[in-house]
């Protein structure tokens, strides 16, 4: 899956870990990445050349949910399709948008798409969150961090979910490292490893 940033200029880092690909993108100082699948990476704003894939197809949008974070800001889901083919995960707040985009839909590839937002890093993050959303045979999804927490995570009609690292997470470099996908009978979906935030 990959990462776009489609408002305001940034700076991709393009990484890999097993079978999923994640890119970094500077954000005004914040840091975005995702993960759960391949795509093209593109940085910068987008318009004008009607043959680049990526470029947004009208009224395609879809909205997936929208979210309140600690700080009171609000995060917003949707996902819109593109004319090269591509189904991108749109993640916007009042910084501007950020996007991972799919050839063969959203769940191609895993069971969930989601992206990765932080702010400071990479020693220490100030700020941390998981947002994304679970294909329709998914009941539960829980976020596993690399100091052995388990998070179940509230889904909502649209099966969008949100995952925001506390403070004293943070502090104690318990960042996300694995999604878990149960199904509504309690069996195991997928388990998609997260590259390695450090």
């Amino acid at each position: 899956m990959t990462r776009l940033r489609v408002v305001s200029l940034g700076v991709a880092l393009a990484l890999a870990a097993t079978a999923l690909a994640a890119v970094l993108l500077a954000r005004g100082g914040k840091e975005a990445s995702s993960s759960a699948g391949t795509g093209t990476q593109v940085s910068g704003p987008q318009g004008g050349a009607a043959q680049d894939p990526l470029t947004p197809r009208a009224g395609t949008d879809v909205h997936l949910g929208r979210f309140t974070l600690r700080s009171g800001r609000v995060v917003r889901l949707r996902t819109t399709e593109t004319e090269g083919g591509h189904t991108c995960l749109v993640e916007a707040d009042a910084e501007g948008e950020g996007s991972a985009c799919f050839r063969g839909g959203l769940f191609g590839t895993h069971r969930a798409s989601f992206t990765i937002s932080s702010n400071g890093g990479p020693r220490r993050f100030s700020e941390l969150r998981l947002v994304g959303v679970a294909a329709p045979e998914v009941a539960t999804v829980v976020v596993e961090t690399t100091s052995g927490e388990r998070n179940v995570l509230e889904l909502n009609e649209r099966n969008a979910f949100l995952f925001e690292s506390t403070a004293a997470e943070l502090g104690r470099d318990a960042v996300p490292s694995a999604l878990v996908l149960y199904g509504r009978n309690g069996r195991l979906v997928e388990r998609i490893e997260i590259p390695h935030l450090r």
